[in-house]
């Protein structure tokens, strides 16, 4: 071999270790995806105690959201908190890179869900809702009535 044919070999080992390192590390950002996906469902626990001074004590509030069209619901909540909710990953057992939802962003607060009581006004909102999540595999119409919890961000220490 000559010394031509040895130092256009090399070089050729050398420009296909770059190529191979330079796609390695392409994917590596693809990698840490899959390895960590999103906090974007929240998993629910029954509050089975709240040492609130007064668990009969009731707020009241007025909400908005999607359903009351900018009018807004007038509220009773119970200040004792029924359900707490936290950021979780779901994934499905035989797809572990399958916990990122692309219908929802990631979640980074715990919730304390309250009952609530609102207004007549709101049984105007009873009906239905096309939605599509990720256990159905499509679109499905869902039929709803009154709200029965009103969640609120809260703070629980992480361990």
């Amino acid at each position: 071999m000559t010394k031509t044919a040895t130092i256009r070999r090399a070089g050729l080992k050398a420009f296909t270790t770059a190529v191979f390192l330079g796609a390695s590390m392409a994917m590596i950002p693809s990698v840490w995806a899959q390895a960590e996906p999103e906090h974007d469902h929240l998993k629910c626990y029954e509050v089975t105690k709240d040492s609130n001074s007064n668990p009969e004590k009731k707020a009241r509030v007025v909400v908005f959201n999607t359903f009351n069209h900018g009018t807004g619901s007038l509220c009773s909540v119970t200040t004792s908190a029924a359900l707490f909710c936290t950021p979780a990953i779901k994934t499905f057992p035989d797809d572990p890179a399958s916990g990122n939802d692309p219908r929802g962003g990631e979640l980074a607060t715990d919730m304390l869900c309250h009952k609530v009581k609102c207004d007549k006004r709101e049984k105007e909102t009873r009906g239905g809702s096309e939605i599509s999540d990720q256990f159905t595999g499509g679109e499905r119409e869902i039929q709803f009535k009154n709200s029965t919890y009103l969640c609120a961000p809260a703070l629980a220490p992480k361990t």
